[in-house]
């Protein structure tokens, strides 16, 4: 049996946690739509937003970790928190509060599912970005990013490498 605090008071952290993830998922979709539109104020605003949020998020964690724990009575500290926190709502007596915990628990999951594939997209269309801007630099200095080619002889053509359109 499990000496943790008690279920309701998981409750009310899980769901102060998801509501802080549901603000998370938010700035982070602003953040996906600033890079879009390469809008850099509103990105930079984003950024810092999202860290703070991070800060909310880890401050929370350190209140789930009892429920959680890094070890479990009768553990070596195998495992991880997520599954912790299962053999924690499975070994609660049957009861309404365990169905609403077990019910938050997985809502909190499949969120930070959720921010986790967003902040994954976020990190591809930056990596987009900086590819297209790099392309674009390229261009201006008058240097190719794209491998030389090859004509019928055999021979490379470095055709275009070194036709500046301008001085950046």
């Amino acid at each position: 049996m499990f000496s943790y605090p008690d279920p309701e008071t998981l409750l009310d952290i899980l769901d102060n946690h998801y509501t802080q993830l549901e603000e998370m998922l938010a700035i982070l979709k602003k953040e996906e739509q600033a890079l879009r539109e390469r809008d850099i104020e509103t990105f930079e605003n984003a950024v810092e937003q999202k860290q703070q949020q991070l800060q909310k998020l880890e401050e929370l964690e350190k209140h789930i970790l009892p429920f959680a724990g890094e070890k479990v009575a009768g553990d070596a500290g195998q495992g991880s928190a997520a599954e912790h926190m299962a053999t924690f709502i499975d070994s609660m007596p049957e009861s309404s509060i365990r169905e609403k915990v077990r019910t938050q628990w997985t809502r909190f999951q499949a969120l930070t599912r959720q921010c986790n594939e967003q902040n994954e997209i976020n990190n591809r269309v930056l990596i987009a970005s900086r590819v297209s801007l790099q392309q674009a630099l390229d261009i201006l200095r008058g240097e190719s990013s794209t491998p030389n080619l090859y004509g019928a002889s055999g021979r490379s053509s470095e055709s275009g490498q070194r036709q500046t359109i301008g001085v950046a």
